[in-house]
């Protein structure tokens, strides 16, 4: 992907695993299946949009050379909206 790894997988002061110029990355690996969670996407989209970059979270199913790679959008006048 070209990107830049983070140290320690991003749990320093640098969040989330890795980045480009345009994008912020998560990447996960995974055996048999993965457990999506909202809160996950939430704070790679919130910090992301915070550094004016794309985020991007990435499944990696190794044993079956699989790679998931999710581009996440939202809808920011959705919670605008309800309130």
């Amino acid at each position: 992907m070209g990107a830049r790894l983070h140290p320690n997988s991003g749990a320093l002061r640098i969040k989330h695993d890795a980045s480009t110029d345009d994008c912020l990355i998560e990447i996960k690996s995974a055996r048999k299946s993965y457990a999506l969670k909202s809160v996950d996407l939430d704070e790679l989209w919130v910090r992301a949009a915070r550094q004016g970059k794309d985020p991007l979270f990435v499944v990696e199913f190794e044993h079956l050379g699989v790679t998931a790679s999710i581009t996440i959008t939202k809808d920011v006048r959705r919670k605008s909206e309800s309130v």
